[in-house]
């Protein structure tokens, strides 16, 4: 069962990473961040409203995935399009912390969990821009990820067997889980589960029994 869930999230991975790789083929984003509202004006403002378009397709034609979309020039100018705007990406996006890793990752796609509470509120797929020209950074692309589609992962299988299946960061945080409720195990999941990736154990203080 696991296997398949892993399966179906490694799908969802990949499918996302290969969305922002497509989309540094995409002209349209150098030509706004290079010139960065500093070249003409009208010009600018017909690219941005290009750039807006490009970003409202992308989104909406993969919008069981992705609930929002922007690019974010070196000074600071974003250039967002968001499904729902009272959740922008714009507002809730901790820029400088993803940049940092983003910047680590030397243009690499990178994952952002944005935790509080032990639960994770939401997650980001980013990587750095560079210039077609000099290869120095030019801006971040970020994507908000829709957490709830992982679900779907785990959504047809029996509930008579398993009473509930969560995903974990490392920091032993909820992503999504399929119950609010039986979760206490999860405080000590990382102290009793072993080194390897995959495993069980029986825990004695729920009664249960836990595979990851």
């Amino acid at each position: 069962v696991l296997n398949m869930v892993q399966i179906r999230v490694d799908d969802f991975i990949d499918h996302l990473s290969n969305i922002s790789q497509d989309m540094m083929y995409e002209r349209l984003i150098y030509d706004v961040l290079e010139d960065n509202g500093i070249g003409e004006r009208g010009i600018y403002l017909e690219k941005v409203a290009e750039l807006k378009d490009f970003l409202r397709k992308t989104t909406l034609s993969n919008q069981e995935q992705i609930k929002s979309i922007c690019l974010i020039s070196n000074n600071g100018i974003v250039y967002p399009f968001d499904i729902n705007t009272k959740d922008s990406i714009r507002d809730i996006i901790p820029y400088q912390d993803v940049l940092k890793k983003a910047k680590e990752a030397k243009g690499k796609p990178i994952w952002y969990l944005d935790t509080a509470d032990q639960k994770v509120e939401n997650i980001f797929l980013a990587r750095t821009v560079s210039s077609q020209d000099s290869y120095q950074d030019i801006g971040l692309l970020a994507i908000l990820v829709n957490k709830e589609f992982l679900s779907s992962a785990y959504e047809n299988l029996s509930t008579n067997t398993i009473e509930n299946i969560a995903f974990l960061s490392m920091d032993n945080s909820v992503i999504v889980s399929r119950s609010d409720e039986n979760l206490d195990f999860l405080e000590s999941f990382w102290e009793k589960k072993s080194d390897q990736s995959t495993g069980h154990y029986m825990d004695q203080d729920e009664k249960i029994l836990v595979s990851y």
